[in-house]
């Protein structure tokens, strides 16, 4: 949607590639699968629109979607592979007249030769929005689902109201973001999946000093006793570096560079922003705390402003 902590990377991102093409010259203007494929809602695209005409050099295609569109925008990313893109409903207001959206990406493999990985995956983000009838059924067939807890509860409402049902009931329809509310009943969608992954993303300040992960794992937890397996649901926080091997659902330990069920992946804050790391069991017995911090700290240097990855 069209708020600024939203689109704050965008212009960076144009500006990068503007550079990158000054320095390789007529190299970069002649590979158009460098070039960038914006995929944006109708108030993205009404805020950004200037910067993306006076720098048009550097796309490959726009495409504007919306929540009322039935179909998905196709881009081929290789021979027999492309990715789909579908809006999704997010209610969550927005600065300009337009719908915020939540969206759902799917990766299509049509080579009948290739057995590495599924030939369809789907990656589903909530974006922000408040919690609304039927929003799990948006995302029941994706492999791995991004949602957004924005805070635990809006600053003018009292956490305490909500475990009345009816202030409950109430609650979650007049606010603007999941809260801890609408987090739990989205969490409660992954109770008993095996082959899905739920990712939390978007915390509240009230959530540092290392509440991040004590927050999801006391979720993951809860969720999981439900199901009366007296074990974690699929549930795991999302930070910057996170990678996710998306047709197993696995997460790459920071430490040893290897995937794991998220079972037996566990999450440290290191650093003054509190950056999460994910160490898999192993790592987490064989190194010390110093050792793991040096590796933390590196990584912090190295890639401090990359996004999280999905792995394909």
């Amino acid at each position: 949607h069209d708020h600024p902590d939203h689109l704050d990377d965008f212009s960076s991102i144009i500006n990068l590639k503007v550079e990158a093409m000054k320095n390789r010259g007529n190299e970069e203007k002649k590979e158009p699968q460098n070039k960038i494929i914006a995929v944006l809602s109708e108030g993205s695209y009404e805020k950004l629109r200037t910067d993306i005409m006076l720098s048009h050099s550097v796309f490959k295609d726009t495409r504007v979607v919306s929540a009322d569109m039935n179909n998905e925008i196709s881009m081929v990313v290789g021979q027999g592979e492309r990715f789909l893109v579908k809006a999704i409903k997010a209610l969550h207001p927005s600065i300009s007249i337009y719908d915020s959206i939540g969206f759902i990406i799917t990766y299509k493999n049509d080579n009948k030769n290739e057995i590495a990985i599924e030939n369809e995956i789907k990656i589903g983000f909530t974006g922000d929005t408040k919690w609304y009838e039927d929003i799990t059924d948006e995302f029941k067939d994706c492999q791995v689902v991004c949602y957004h807890a924005g805070a635990i509860i809006d600053e003018e409402i009292s956490l305490y109201k909500c475990f009345n049902e009816d202030e409950f009931n109430k609650f979650i329809t007049r606010t603007k973001h999941l809260y801890l509310p609408g987090t739990l009943m989205f969490s409660k969608f992954f109770k008993d999946k095996k082959d899905q992954l739920g990712i939390i993303s978007e915390f509240g300040e009230e959530l540092k000093g290392g509440l991040r992960v004590d927050f999801v794992n006391r979720l993951a937890e809860y969720i999981g006793s439900k199901e009366g397996r007296n074990k974690r649901a699929p549930i795991i926080p999302s930070d910057t570096g996170l990678m996710v091997k998306v047709d197993t659902r696995e997460i790459m330990c920071t430490c040893c560079k290897k995937f794991y069920r998220y079972d037996f992946i566990e999450f440290e804050s290191f650093g003054p922003n509190e950056r999460l790391f994910s160490i898999c069991s192993n790592c987490k017995k064989m190194l010390s705390e110093n050792q793991r911090q040096h590796i933390y700290r590196k990584k912090v240097m190295e890639a401090y402003t990359h996004e999280a990855e999905l792995y394909i």
